[in-house]
């Protein structure tokens, strides 16, 4: 074969493989399915935000609880609310969760108490989005597998389960578990992979929990085809918590294109796309995410709208990151996706975390 056509040949034979991943999940997922939500009362002073969604929970018949819901009004470090026993998780899971300020720590634990606390700055009493968050009630799931190259010191950190990829049969990626390292990592430094076919051709940008000697917080971590690197943020003998993160794999469907509006556009100096998309996975649910060059980030500017048919059924706030710090997305169940809170002018935004019905 001609040498300069070997490239296009490899991508041929990587596209017919991935075309056949799509229709072997599909098939093999047609019965996965998820409960009609409960909308329970909340505990404790807190209430649902009003004209935003409800909070709610359900689980998919592959064991993944659904979280939603904005809420306000209860004191930080309260239980908005304790989960039934079939829908605990067998390990404390923590989540970083869009709050007023700043990111709030969502922490879930065995015994079924979803409680919300503040961390630098936030104020989850003011409100606090639980829109997007999901876990396994399995420690350790039928499909699951460690993180590989992993570059911690320690793989466990205290009693909670190592950090382990699992994949969702509808088509999403999801990692949960902690890590500890005792020396700050590097810039760029690559901390983990994942296997190829589980990997995304677009690159990602989260923020998740963090801790050391000073206090809690959040690190910016980026995924990247089948590899993760550490960008900034809380560094030094630290726990990293990767609950929450979550990428579309190969076999979901990019849906209708999204419109960016005035002042908004693609980053593309980079080997990998870093455009809005807009996935489906295999139960009909949404996932949003990508980077973006945003000239005006001042709260209610106006980012984008989703095409009729992959909107919510109510608004929604979703965590993102402006050129590395805390910000907040609001959905809206027009289509219009605006900042709740403001980011920073000129500069990057980057949505992920970002999962919601719109069949309801």
């Amino acid at each position: 074969m001609n040498q300069e056509y070997l490239p296009l040949a490899n991508e041929i034979v990587a596209t017919k493989q991935r075309v056949g991943d799509v229709e072997r999940l599909r098939g093999s997922s047609r019965s996965i399915m998820r409960a009609s939500w409960k909308l329970p009362s909340l505990t404790n002073s807190w209430l649902s935000r009003s004209n935003y969604e409800v909070f709610g929970y359900t689980i998919d018949n592959a064991g993944f609880v659904h979280l939603k819901g904005v809420v306000r009004s209860g004191a930080s470090g309260s239980s908005i609310y304790q989960l039934p026993v079939e829908v605990r998780p067998q390990a404390e899971r923590i989540f970083l969760v869009a709050a007023s300020g700043g990111y709030g720590q969502l922490r879930i634990t065995t015994s079924g108490n979803v409680i919300l606390e503040n961390l630098s700055g936030s104020s989850v009493t003011t409100w606090a989005s639980l829109s997007g968050v999901l876990f396994s009630v399995e420690k350790y799931p039928s499909g699951s597998y460690p993180l590989e190259n992993f570059s911690y010191s320690e793989r466990n950190y205290s009693a909670d389960l190592g950090p382990t990829v699992i994949p969702h049969p509808s088509g999403l990626v999801v990692l949960s578990g902690s890590g500890k390292t005792t020396s700050p990592p590097s810039s760029i430094q690559r901390l983990w992979s994942v296997s190829a076919h589980q990997g995304s051709d677009w690159q990602y940008s989260y923020a998740i929990f963090a801790t050391n000697s000073s206090g809690s917080s959040h690190m910016r971590l980026d995924v990247a085809k089948n590899w993760s690197m550490y960008r900034s943020g809380n560094t030094g003998s630290t726990r990293h918590c990767f609950d929450g993160v979550s990428w579309p794999s190969y076999s979901m469907i990019i849906s209708s294109p999204i419109t960016l509006s005035s002042g908004v556009s693609v980053i593309s100096d980079d080997e990998y796309p870093r455009s809005l998309g807009l996935f489906t996975d295999l139960m009909g649910m949404k996932w949003i995410g990508g980077f973006l060059s945003v000239t005006n980030a001042s709260a209610g500017a106006s980012l984008a709208t989703i095409p009729a048919g992959s909107r919510p059924a109510q608004d929604l706030i979703l965590p993102a990151m402006s050129n590395g710090a805390a910000a907040a997305v609001k959905v809206s169940s027009s289509g219009a996706v605006t900042f709740e809170t403001a980011g920073t002018n000129g500069s990057w935004l980057s949505i992920a975390h970002a999962y919601w019905p719109s069949n309801e």
